[in-house]
């Protein structure tokens, strides 16, 4: 009879104890999302990342050209051209199976010809992707792969716009591709071909078999999942953050659906708002916008199009609105 009791007594305690917990409780929860920047493993002859130059005993052209970036710092972009033609690295036993490379790009006079966007490993070994003029308004990407002497390839169209920065972001997982441009989806494949596993380099630019071509390169990035702490890259100057990492933050609109004109409202400082339709063609684009504004879409046919805000310091927000 006295263990029933003591037993009672410490249910009576435990449920006190609980009752007086909850009563220290908020009186609504509601669930947060924990955000977590990428974790980055650097290679060992990493060194200065504003002296280029520390990278020649890889391989890497001994001089760069370094231009302004995207947002308008001097020295912290840099551009190929026939001087400086590409940049290469090698690293043993590159993974070719899972990797992301990111970067922006701008094409100051055009492009004239196919350019190598990379170049993983050579010889029977060896994965590309490029990018080659289609008429006056977009490029033509194609993933190539040669493997024991075995080439297949597939692309994808994006738009093309002279001495204007885009964001392009090519992943690659055991068996499949995806791409994004400008952070919008644009491309997906099952690879329907096995891919050779590693490399030894990493090229970006001129090769044996493409010529070089001029293009400005900001933020550019290579991340491979592997436990060999030595290949995993992570290639910029400066600590800005690229799109495909930043935090996509919603702007407010409205009315949504829409009949002459748009209100905003944007949490943070605007580079620009670009206006797309459903297929990823450009419609119109705005340059410097204040953080709240009015869009005018009187003249734009009926239909569905995509707002995409561009943050002066990498945030982006895409937002479907539909025009009645």
């Amino acid at each position: 009879m006295n263990k029933v009791k003591l037993k009672i007594g410490r249910l009576k305690l435990v449920f006190l104890a609980m009752l007086f917990w909850t009563m220290l409780l908020p009186s609504e929860l509601a669930a947060k999302t924990v955000h977590l920047d990428s974790v980055k493993l650097h290679i060992p002859f990493y060194g200065n990342l504003n002296d280029w130059s520390g990278w020649n005993n890889n391989g890497v052209v001994d001089t760069l050209h370094f231009i302004t970036d995207r947002n308008g710092a001097p020295q912290r972009a840099f551009r190929l051209n026939e001087s400086n033609p590409n940049l290469r690295f090698r690293a043993k036993f590159l993974n070719t199976n899972t990797y992301s490379l990111m970067f922006w790009y701008r094409f100051p006079q055009g492009l004239s010809d196919t350019m190598n966007w990379m170049q993983l490993g050579d010889g029977n070994c060896k994965q590309q992707l490029l990018a080659a003029p289609h008429g006056t308004d977009s490029l033509h990407v194609v993933f190539k792969s040669d493997s024991m002497q075995v080439q297949r390839s597939f692309g994808f169209y994006i738009p093309f716009e002279q001495n204007k920065w885009n964001h392009i972001t090519w992943m690659k997982s055991a068996d499949s591709v995806y791409a994004f441009y400008n952070a919008f989806f644009r491309f997906e494949a099952k690879l329907p071909f096995q891919v050779c596993a590693d490399a030894d380099s990493l090229v970006i630019g001129k090769t044996d078999q493409y010529a070089a071509q001029a293009m400005d390169i900001d933020e550019l990035r290579w991340y491979s999942e592997n436990i060999e702490p030595s290949i995993m890259l992570s290639l910029y100057v400066g600590e800005r953050s690229s799109v495909g990492e930043q935090e996509e933050v919603k702007h407010r609109i409205y009315p949504n659906p829409v009949l002459d004109v748009v209100h905003y409202e944007s949490p943070f400082q605007l580079n620009s708002v670009q206006l797309y339709d459903m297929q990823g063609r450009l419609v119109q684009d705005w340059n410097s916008p204040s953080e709240a504004g009015i869009i005018n879409l009187k003249e734009l046919p009926q239909g569905n199009y995509i707002l995409h805000f561009l943050g002066k310091e990498g945030q982006y927000s895409n937002r479907q609105i539909q025009k009645q």
